[in-house]
């Protein structure tokens, strides 16, 4: 298990490395090289409806996990509302905070 976290790592590591600076913004919290492909994929694959509802639906349930920092947190709604804005999506950032605060949860 050890080995395949450190692979997975380092082919985020690559991945990161390999992009350019407007581009690896989006997979700074990725964990994985497959969790970094997949914010790719859904990022560049398609602004597509079906692609565009997913994301919402990914946004509209996000949620602070216990073990998730401050910074992760900001980081990872960022993220997904950057992704929005990049399929079309009209984001207000008044939007965006009330995400960050309707996600933290009780603690």
């Amino acid at each position: 298990m050890k080995a395949w976290k450190r692979v997975q790592e380092h082919t985020r590591a690559i991945i990161h490395l390999t992009c350019e600076n407007d581009q690896a913004h989006l997979i700074s919290y990725a964990a994985t090289g497959q969790e970094a492909w997949e914010i790719f994929s859904d990022t560049y694959a398609s602004s597509d409806v079906s692609n565009v509802m997913e994301l919402e639906e990914r946004y509209g349930a996000a949620k602070k996990t216990t073990g998730m920092s401050m910074s992760q947190w900001f980081g990872h709604i960022g993220d997904l509302a950057s992704r929005l804005r990049e399929v079309g999506t009209i984001l207000p950032s008044e939007r965006v905070a009330d995400r960050i605060l309707n996600g933290l949860g009780t603690e």
